[in-house]
């Protein structure tokens, strides 16, 4: 008889969850407690291990909202294989000492896949280590406490770890507008919550100073020739602009939006410039500012702030 996969109870607060993704897949022969598949939930990311041998069947596929208790797969009893410790790595200072345990491992222990990842970066064998989780099974704490003690057996220099790198942003196609990523569960419960702190409690502003004298020289040096040729005054907005489009590009993740539970990552830079006009301030949109030149952005801004035909105004600062 098939034994069901219930999403489990991960805290009092918590009534859904999403399956990030599954460990193991449709078809194949888990073991006992072995990670089958990953719960992401607005606080935290859990592996959840299988409650029975056998055979597995995937009934819900990756990304969809569950609530706690609801049945997402089964396993059909089966004779599974017993785990087999990989082989040993190699050290990572060669001729340093390996990690002793401190006792043997369980028999028919495995690895937990962040265990097993972890085993493998730092060049520790699984096989001599022992599992403090269910059945024996090897932990990441286990493998880390194992590190943790080679460490301190070594005369040689350990060279620190190598920062974790930024997350990545989605490369968005030549001539496309935009493009999407659907966001966690626990970025999403994040991006509410900031919302909700803007919306309640009071903002606080701070101001960085900047050295402005090259842009000065620059500006004093050419403002007449510039105002001869095309009609206006070089002001500081349009340095402003073009810098602001710069540093946009360098983070992209700065020009997005949330669009319900996904990130939009923009290919295109609008930009709005507060001006002060005869009905108060307003907030002009300068449309793919990076496709005019400092003339042009002069242009838009003073018949913005002046009388004559209006630029496209908007709330929304980009």
């Amino acid at each position: 008889m098939a034994i069901e996969i219930k999403v489990p109870s991960v805290g009092e607060s918590i009534t859904e969850g999403s399956i990030a993704r599954w460990i193991k897949k449709n078809g194949d022969l888990v073991r006992v407690d072995e990670p089958i598949f990953e719960l992401e939930t607005e606080k935290a990311s859990t592996e959840v291990p299988a409650p029975a041998s056998g055979k597995l069947t995937v009934k819900t596929p990756e990304g969809t909202k569950v609530s706690i208790g609801a049945v997402v797969g089964s396993i059909e009893p089966a004779d599974v294989p017993a785990a087999t410790a990989p082989a040993p790595a190699p050290s990572k200072e060669g001729n340093g000492p390996a990690a002793a345990p401190t006792t043997a491992p369980a028999a028919g222990s495995s690895l937990s896949p962040s265990a097993a990842r972890l085993a493998n970066e730092e060049g520790i064998d699984p096989a001599r280590l022992a599992g403090t989780g269910k059945r024996g099974m090897v932990l990441k704490e286990d493998v880390q406490k194992a590190v943790e003690d080679s460490k301190t057996t070594r005369s040689t220099a350990i060279t620190p770890p190598t920062p974790s790198p930024a997350p990545s942003v989605p490369l968005i196609p030549a001539g496309q507008r935009e493009t999407r990523q659907r966001m966690s569960v626990i970025r999403q419960r994040i991006a509410q919550r900031l919302l909700q702190s803007q919306q309640t409690t009071a903002s606080l502003t701070t101001f960085n100073e900047c050295d402005m004298s090259a842009i000065t020289d620059l500006r004093a040096r050419y403002k007449d020739k510039f105002k001869e040729k095309s009609g206006v005054n070089l002001g500081f907005m349009s340095f402003f602009v073009k810098a602001v489009i710069e540093a946009l590009k360098a983070y992209p993740v700065v020009n997005g939006r949330i669009d319900e539970n996904d990130i939009v990552y923009q290919n295109f830079w609008n930009i709005g410039v507060a001006v002060s006009t005869e009905k108060g301030l307003m907030v002009p949109v300068l449309h793919d500012a990076d496709q005019l030149g400092f003339a042009d952005i002069e242009k838009g801004i003073a018949a913005a702030s002046g009388p004559g035909p209006r630029w496209e105004r908007s709330r929304r600062r980009t």
